[in-house]
């Protein structure tokens, strides 16, 4: 058992260095549960360290849950959970996760470490971030965030806008707030599948629309007003999820003036908000009955469940309210620490550097498919990608998944069984390297096969 001789000390505390050589022990298998570290003494001689360092980087190990140490017994490997020990391990060896929109966290690890400290730090001298807060979140905090979102085409003021725990947080409260039971929702004929649950949770009606290159069929959307009367569209314009389609400017006023004729609510969806140049949302084309929604999940980090809702003065207290009673309040450290990053100017680098990764990953698209095979929309993190006949999504997804690559079948996204796709949806930004990405674009195209080419949206 010779891990600790692999141990990378340059750069780190020689106690951190320690644990994190116990994590890569127990990420590649060479320490499992139960087996015993090397006492502090002997360990202590062979590294060239004082006792009391290892007995400082087996307390943190413990902390990072890694470590059961027993009093006048040892230090042992404890059994991990499917999370791994502190954060999942996305990046195992044997499996490339294309399944999944995501920045790449290796290059978010060590700012996030950065930052804990400096907002812990702050804490010290102003508690008032542990208090409770404005349901709507702190005013510094909103004004932060909403020039976060000017930067991608939004107007709006802080006073529209109210924190939320993430995208799908906003979307719910949107719903649950301007909704009732058996009102009817459209959508996209392929959307977002995080929907569904919603709306069986408020006991809605949903019909979905007609989609083109653009996204929604204006002629469609009318036409389903005038047959369901509903009350509320959910939309997604800039980088649809999960065809990549953007919606032009002129194609959003058409939208916006249709909805204004039914007096229809909509929820626009603008997580991508990032991803490409500056466009303006229908919210400012319609911005009486538009819920503009966004959050940081897919350009800082998942795990920063901080997200925005921007609209009207009236609907915005009332979003407020079903708030506070949900949850009173968007956790403040949360937020504190979103807005760290992006006055530090954390947020603009990460985002140039993800924009840079995703160009050259995308590029391989290009290089190993058929143009007729797939659909991609620049700064897209995902791409759609049409299957030959031999294949149905749910079958290519399980066999891709058996070679140790994970991809996301059309029907994730089909919200009517009228719209059967044969299609899968693969991501490009999740696995640390691109040459994983590579490789398991490289595997798909030779799974594939391509003899004929599917019919399209």
């Amino acid at each position: 058992m010779d891990w600790y001789k692999k141990i990378n000390f340059s750069g780190i505390p020689v106690y951190k260095a320690i644990a994190h050589g116990i994590a890569d022990a127990v990420n590649h298998g060479e320490l499992k549960p139960n087996d015993k570290l090397p006492t502090q003494r002997y360990l202590s001689a062979v590294i060239g360290c004082t006792v009391g360092t290892i007995t400082r980087a087996y307390k943190y190990a413990e902390e990072m849950g890694l470590v059961l140490s027993i009093t006048g017994s040892g230090s042992y490997i404890q059994a991990q959970s499917d999370l791994g020990f502190s954060i999942p391990d996305t990046n195992k060896k044997d499996i490339v996760n294309l399944s999944i929109n995501t920045p790449s966290l290796h290059s978010r690890a060590a700012f996030m470490s950065q930052t804990l400290q400096a907002v812990g730090d702050k804490m010290l001298y102003n508690s008032s971030i542990l208090d409770y807060q404005n349901n709507l979140g702190t005013e510094i905090h909103r004004k932060t965030l909403l020039g976060w979102y000017i930067s991608s085409g939004i107007k709006a003021e802080p006073e529209n806008v109210v924190i939320t725990s993430g995208g799908q947080h906003g979307v719910s409260l949107a719903l649950s707030t301007i909704m009732r039971p058996n009102d009817t929702l459209l959508t996209e004929s392929v959307s977002y599948p995080g929907i569904s649950p919603l709306v069986e949770r408020y006991h809605l009606k949903i019909k979905t629309i007609e989609i083109d290159e653009q996204g929604i069929v204006p002629e469609s959307l009318d036409d389903c007003c005038r047959k369901f009367i509903p009350k509320c569209l959910f939309i997604n314009p800039r980088i649809h999820n999960p065809t990549t389609a953007k919606m032009s400017s002129a194609r959003k006023k058409l939208i916006a003036k249709i909805a204004e004729k039914y007096k229809l609510f909509i929820i626009e969806d603008d997580i991508l908000s990032h991803h490409t140049e500056p466009s303006t949302p229908i919210y400012n084309y319609y911005p009486k009955r538009t819920i503009y929604i966004s959050s940081v999940s897919k350009s800082l980090a998942p795990s920063l469940r901080v997200g925005i809702i921007i609209s009207n003065d009236d609907l915005i207290k009332k979003i407020g309210s079903t708030l506070k009673n949900d949850i009173w309040m968007t956790s403040p450290i949360m937020s504190e620490i979103a807005t760290y990053w992006i006055n530090n100017g954390i947020a603009e680098q990460l985002l140039r550097t993800d924009q840079y990764e995703l160009a050259r990953r995308s590029s391989y698209l290009e290089e190993i498919f058929k143009s007729s095979d797939y659909v991609y929309s620049s700064g897209s993190p995902h791409v759609w990608l049409y299957l030959p006949n031999n294949w149905t999504p749910r079958k290519f997804s399980e066999s891709m998944k058996n070679e140790g690559v994970l991809i996301k079948s059309s029907d994730d996204f089909i919200l009517s069984n009228k719209n059967m796709i044969n299609a899968v949806r693969v991501s490009l930004t999740s696995p640390s390297e691109s040459n994983l990405v590579k490789g398991a674009l490289l595997q798909i195209a030779q799974k594939m096969k391509t003899t004929n080419k599917c019919a399209k949206i």
